[in-house]
């Protein structure tokens, strides 16, 4: 679902439902931009939550979180806000 050429999403290690979603910047530098995760009730899935990195949030359109049903539609609420603008990237330890 993640079609932006400079996006990727990558598993978690440990848990298959937990997702890093990381930038790749031209020079091969990566920066974690968001999430994606199913959160778990009892032994059952329960709900998929998404969330842009909180550094990536200024210039972009709330919500900049949230909760879904399915893993689709978290990945496509994280798409709809990171798309909402095109503000720079946020490297951590560079001024902006």
């Amino acid at each position: 679902m993640l079609r932006d050429r400079m996006l990727a999403i990558r598993h978690h290690q440990s848990t298959p439902a937990d997702y890093k979603i990381i930038w790749r910047e031209g020079d091969s530098r990566n920066l974690v931009v968001g999430c994606i995760y199913c959160v778990w009730e009892d032994t059952a899935p329960g709900y998929w939550f998404w969330a842009l990195d909180f550094f990536q949030r200024c210039g972009r359109a709330e919500p900049y979180e949230g909760r879904v049903s399915t893993e689709a539609q978290a990945q496509m609420a994280w798409i709809r806000c990171w798309q909402s603008a095109t503000p720079p990237i946020h490297w951590p330890g560079l001024p902006n």
